[in-house]
């Protein structure tokens, strides 16, 4: 009795779809990400809303340029320029008499 296996066909995957493939699932992922939890932890103070000001028990309130304003949380990069692209259409639909 003779065995008859299957030949196996070799095929081969685009490098270049592969990578594109995992952009394009990388940004659809930041996208959702974006719309169900906009804000993140603030990095400087660690989402405490306040900085250590040196020793003892010495808190300063956390400021600055999008910082957090003392919250703690600020908006993502992906959901700030979402926010913008959004104002800009919407001035531009804006009629004006």
């Amino acid at each position: 009795m003779y065995l008859l296996a299957a030949t196996a066909t070799h095929t081969t995957i685009n490098p270049g779809l592969l990578i594109f493939l995992l952009a394009a699932g990388r940004a659809v992922w930041y996208a959702a990400l974006c719309a169900v939890r906009p804000f993140k932890r603030h990095r400087r103070c660690q989402g405490l809303g306040r900085l250590h000001a040196g020793g003892g028990r010495i808190w300063k309130p956390c400021k600055g340029w999008r910082g957090c304003r003392s919250t703690g949380v600020r908006l993502r990069l992906g959901r700030r320029v979402y926010a913008y692209l959004k104002r800009t259409r919407q001035a531009g639909q804006r009629r004006t008499y």
